[in-house]
């Protein structure tokens, strides 16, 4: 009944999304929280939450009545053959719309929709049940009841987006300390492990519960790390010493302050830091205690986050600043 998927395009695909970006939408401290009661793309999505989220943006009530009727005409007609389109005067008669899925489970709290780690506009098989008040009729064929239904795409809340075009490198080289003895003598190699061990978050003592959206790891598709005394997973985050290390590696593209990137959203949004040389050759320069040098550092974002800012596009997990200068000093 609905066009073919790839006849649909992003722009027309119906909405789920929800969030502090639309005007009259749920708030998004109730879409982000481990409740599920989510549609943010990259998180584990019920298709429960899908439904209640379209019928906000189509103007459907909890009833199953029609709010909006040119607003729910003006979306099916997007992913409608034209010989098939609605018209508001189809739907004078309408007593109620039900939207429901096919299951994948028969447990609607463990029934998800599609993995959107990497997309956030999902295909989905929808099916939309429009029936006539009593004794009345709907539609061009003037029946009591109506379905439309077919396989079909499904904008989730987008990721929560950082444009990487507003940050630049840091001129001034940024300090790290590193507890220990400085090395007689260092390479670029034992530096970059130092760097990626003091960017560790493995430990348990960098647990979370202020953004509490737990770590998924990208290979497995299981929680990163999970909480021995609980047994449930949770989420870990860099801590305000190494938040305020990071922002020294970079600024605005002005040289001030920090772009689309401010500290609050390194604490949200950074899952790992990562270290490479940026020129190998030559070594890195001794200091009184420590050693100098430039680096490539790679930021990987916890999986809701994407660093490309164009909206509905595949998600960026990672963004590199480079030839970033690193002074590295270690102390007792």
């Amino acid at each position: 009944m609905f066009e073919s998927i790839s006849s649909i395009t992003n722009d027309h695909a119906l909405s789920a999304a929800t969030g502090s970006a639309f005007k009259d939408a749920i708030p998004s401290y109730e879409n982000d929280g481990n409740e599920n009661t989510t549609t943010r793309a990259g998180l584990r999505v019920r298709k429960i939450s899908v439904i209640a989220a379209l019928q906000h943006n189509l103007g459907i009530d909890v009833a199953g009545h029609l709010t909006d009727a040119p607003k729910f005409v003006a979306a099916l007609n997007k992913i409608l053959p034209t010989e098939n389109a609605l018209k508001a005067d189809d739907l004078a008669n309408l007593d109620n719309v039900v939207i429901s899925m096919q299951p994948g489970s028969k447990e609607v709290l463990t029934d998800l929709a599609p993995d959107s780690k990497q997309q956030p506009i999902v295909d989905l098989h929808l099916r939309f049940t429009l029936t006539a008040q009593a004794g009345k009729t709907i539609g061009k064929q003037n029946v009591d009841r109506l379905v439309l239904e077919g396989l079909t795409k499904v904008k989730l809340t987008d990721y929560r987006r950082v444009d990487q075009s507003t940050l630049a490198a840091t001129k001034t080289p940024a300090h790290v300390t590193i507890k220990g003895d400085k090395p007689k003598s260092a390479t670029y190699a034992t530096l970059t492990q130092a760097l990626d061990g003091y960017f560790d978050i493995t430990d348990p003592s960098f647990a979370t519960t202020l953004f509490p959206i737990w770590n998924v790891d990208p290979t497995t598709d299981r929680p990163m790390f999970v909480d021995k005394a609980s047994g449930e997973p949770v989420k870990h985050s860099l801590n305000s010493d190494q938040i305020d290390t990071l922002a020294a590696m970079y600024t605005g593209l002005d040289g001030k302050g920090w772009g689309d990137f401010g500290k609050a959203r390194i604490k949200r949004a950074v899952q790992k830091v990562s270290f490479v040389a940026s020129n190998p050759a030559g070594g890195p320069k001794s200091t009184k205690n420590g050693y100098e040098g430039n680096f490539d550092v790679t930021i990987n974002f916890i999986q809701h986050w994407s660093w490309n800012k164009a909206p509905y596009t595949e998600r960026a997990a990672d963004f590199t600043l480079k030839n970033v200068p690193i002074r590295i000093t270690f102390n007792k």
